[in-house]
């Protein structure tokens, strides 16, 4: 994944939440961070924004290039990025993992039930959905991957809700 520059916000979570020593202004891999977290430990919202955060950083120069055209279709990804691509998925799957993180000892299987359907329904929207296939394999030729550190993400919560 190419190197992007993170916003203020996005430098503070990554400060905050894990401990990443970002340098002011500069350009740094996303997914190296990822690759950094261990997944058998880490809270399972912090697997998921880390995951979010990947595959919007691998967007970022496709957003770019996209911003640029007079297709409003090209555009509307450009504007929304990350959001609009997986189809809502993302926040039905942050609301389940709050409700999980907030829920009573005896609720928390049907917390991690629900989880689990939300992360099922994004991996069908993942093998499924042409607007990832077009964007992952774009004809602007900028490499773009939003299926690899969503699905690794999905794969880990899986483990850490089963233990």
């Amino acid at each position: 994944m190419p190197n992007v520059e993170l916003t203020p916000t996005q430098v503070a979570f990554l400060e905050t939440w894990l401990d990443a020593d970002i340098p002011e202004g500069e350009a740094i891999d996303v997914s190296a961070l990822l690759t950094d977290l261990d997944e058998d430990s880490a809270d399972i919202a912090d697997l998921w924004v880390m995951a979010r955060s990947s595959a919007e950083a691998s967007l970022a120069a496709l957003k770019a290039e996209l911003g640029k055209s007079d297709d409003p279709n090209l555009q509307r990804i450009a504007e929304y990025g990350i959001m609009d691509i997986l189809g809502g998925n993302l926040t039905a799957i942050g609301g389940h993992i709050l409700a999980l993180r907030m829920a009573a000892p005896d609720d928390r299987t049907a917390k991690a039930a629900a989880v689990s359907t939300a992360l099922a329904d994004l991996e069908n929207h993942l093998a499924t959905s042409a607007l990832v296939a077009l964007v992952e394999d774009n004809v602007f030729g900028i490499p773009v991957d939003v299926r690899t550190p969503i699905n690794r993400a999905v794969k880990a919560i899986r483990r850490n809700i089963a233990a």
